[in-house]
């Protein structure tokens, strides 16, 4: 009879630990894999351990404003955005006891314009976002318990009741449960669109002024003034202080430009008073907002009413590169081969802001970053000229490499080439009728490839007619 017993125990106990399993690919198959959030978490995951010098903290305006690929190229510091869309500091300090159980930072980022936030709880996407990419462990119970109302948190433990309708939904793309090493967190936003387009004709009631060269420069009404911090938001500010204290972890608080019409001056107060606990408690502090700063940006710049451009970005964090250089010893590792993978994503990165470019200046500034070969063909009447230049150089020269008609392939300085437009699906022609009516207007294609990948990352076109107008024309 004993064993009868024991037989049925260890029956039992297969069959939970089976649906226990099941159930669990199950919710990891159906959640969502969010880059503001969930796909991030995973690919901090990846990261080779004792690799990150650099660690990022914040909401959205971490993620999509604080560009790593400008940290490495400049200075070789490999940095990860560890953000989640709408995140408030609850959850940027659990993400970064988190962090630590993985990583060893040389310096912590905190982006900090959610000091100001008088919210309780987040909308439910918030949490999804946060929370789903977290392993299971008792900082994920701690971060659900701060983070989300109590008659929710058995959505966030179980995870299926939030994502079981997608059963009919799931792509290929759902199948993989592990992150990238490759990717750094980093969100871009789009280069084109401007807060400017909806705001010109009321730019005051928004903190921009008109400068005499007639730029419209964000100066918001900074009065001084300090305000409490909401109760929730100065604790945890506070903690996550704290706990880069206990880890010897230097902590960088810095609030990124942010536009708020007539009426939101305790923002601003509440960002004064964010500086005052940092200098109380010796961190550095950095406030764009503040009109004393030197660095000011343009309405252009602002790709919504919270949110950088690409652009933007970019010269927000070199400035944020440079106050780090000169406060903190942070190693290049630009030439240690362990850190490769900020390479592949400073590469990927650049690719994509490369191909949103449409005036030449900056199109040509661009292409001389280092990971960039141009090859340049000037067609005629079918024929190309076929050169290639490596703007990484400080005198770029152009190497003529032969001259064909379409499909011959070139090698140079180890690299393949290819003078075949159509194998670029950015390029919606064929090398037909069409495509010979361009070559008949003599146009100069300019295509460019990625060092690392070896592969073709944006083409673009310049007719003599428009290069006086400054514009490059895309297909």
């Amino acid at each position: 009879m004993k064993r009868i017993y024991v037989k049925r125990i260890i029956a039992i106990l297969i069959l939970a630990i089976c649906i226990v399993v099941a159930y669990g690919y199950l919710a990891e198959l159906t959640t969502l894999k969010l880059r503001d959030g969930v796909q991030t978490m995973r690919d901090f995951y990846a990261q080779d351990e004792g690799t990150v010098d650099v660690l990022v903290l914040g909401s959205s305006h971490a993620g999509q404003e604080i560009d790593e690929t400008v940290l490495w190229d400049e200075y070789g510091y490999s940095t990860f955005d560890l953000w989640g869309g709408d995140q408030p500091l609850s959850d940027n300090y659990f993400h970064l006891v988190e962090a630590l159980k993985y990583q060893k930072p040389r310096l912590v980022i905190l982006e900090a314009s959610y000091v100001a936030d008088e919210d309780e709880y987040k909308t439910p996407y918030s949490w999804y976002r946060s929370l789903c990419g977290m392993r299971a462990s008792l900082t994920k119970w701690f971060d659900i318990c701060a983070t989300v109302p109590f008659t929710d948190w058995d959505d966030l433990v179980l995870k299926l009741p939030v994502y079981h309708d997608r059963i009919t939904e799931l792509t290929s793309e759902d199948f993989v449960f592990t992150g990238s090493k490759d990717n750094k967190g980093y969100w871009p936003q789009g280069t084109e669109q401007s807060i400017y387009d909806d705001i010109s004709e009321d730019i005051t009631t928004w903190g921009f002024t008109e400068t005499s060269d007639e730029d419209v420069v964000f100066r918001p009404d900074y009065c001084g003034e300090t305000m409490d911090l909401p109760l929730k938001s100065d604790y945890y500010y506070r903690k996550i202080i704290e706990k880069c204290k206990e880890e010897s972890i230097p902590l960088m608080v810095v609030i990124v430009p942010y536009p708020r019409p007539e009426g939101w001056e305790s923002t601003y107060m509440r960002f004064a008073k964010a500086g005052e606990i940092a200098g109380e408690n010796g961190v550095a502090f950095v406030d764009y907002n503040d009109p004393t700063n030197d660095l000011h940006f343009t309405a252009e710049e602002f790709h919504d009413e919270s949110h950088l451009t690409i652009t933007g970005a970019r010269r927000l964090t070199s400035d944020i590169g440079k106050k780090i250089s000169e406060l903190y010893d942070i190693p290049d590792h630009r030439n240690d081969e362990r850190y490769e993978s900020w390479n592949v994503w400073s590469s990927k990165i650049n690719a994509e802001y490369l191909s949103s470019i449409f005036d030449v200046d900056a199109y040509f500034e661009e292409i001389k970053r280092d990971g960039f070969f141009v090859s340049k063909t000037d067609c005629l009447n079918g024929n190309h000229s076929f050169y290639v230049t490596d703007y990484s150089e400080e005198e770029p020269q152009e190497v003529l490499v032969g001259n064909t008609l379409q499909n011959q392939m070139y090698e140079y300085d180890g690299h393949c080439f290819t003078a075949d437009l159509a194998q670029y699906p950015r390029v919606f022609i064929r090398y037909d009728s069409e495509l010979k009516k361009d070559l008949q207007r003599q146009a100069e294609v300019y295509m460019v490839y990625d060092k690392y990948s070896d592969t073709l990352v944006d083409i673009s076109y310049l007719y003599p007619q428009r290069i006086k107008e400054g514009i490059l024309e895309r297909r």
